[in-house]
């Protein structure tokens, strides 16, 4: 008999079997009640985060593209200054200072006029390709000018 006393709690449950049913679907119920809340708490609290997050880095571009605009436009007012500077410096070639034939020299094989005016051509001739090669060579200046420019406006 003793065998039976232990399981004397059997007749209980099958005779109520519906109201345990019912407290096992409540605790599930409730328990799942309770993890969709953790889950919403846990949804929030990682798009709050997300949000601070990206006014963060809003915050952030902006600073980095006012310190971008800055360094173009300082790149762009130092180029300027110094193409400014390059023109400036720019002065003709003056060759009026060559030598002419004397006149009455007999040490010259042709005559002075001859010389003079050849003398002279060539010298317009050197003028010309003096400020050929001088325009060069600022085209070059101010192409070295932007490409460092380019460079200083860079972002970084």
């Amino acid at each position: 008999m003793k065998s039976s006393r232990g399981f004397a709690f059997l007749p209980f449950l099958l005779g109520n079997w519906q109201i345990i049913a019912i407290g096992l679907l409540a605790a599930g119920v409730i328990g799942y009640y309770l993890h969709c809340e953790h889950v919403k708490k846990d949804h929030a609290t990682f798009v709050a985060k997300l949000e601070a997050q990206a006014e963060e880095q809003l915050r952030q571009n902006k600073l980095k593209e006012a310190a971008d605009a800055k360094r173009i436009q300082d790149a762009l007012s130092d180029r300027d200054a110094a193409i400014r500077r390059l023109r400036s410096q720019s002065s003709p070639v003056s060759l009026s200072g060559s030598p002419t034939a004397p006149a009455g020299a007999n040490q010259v094989c042709i005559g002075a006029t001859a010389y003079n005016a050849a003398f002279a051509e060539f010298r317009k001739s050197l003028e010309r390709s003096m400020e050929d090669a001088r325009g060069y060579a600022t085209e070059g200046d101010i192409a070295a000018i932007d490409a460092k420019a380019c460079l200083d406006a860079w972002p970084r």
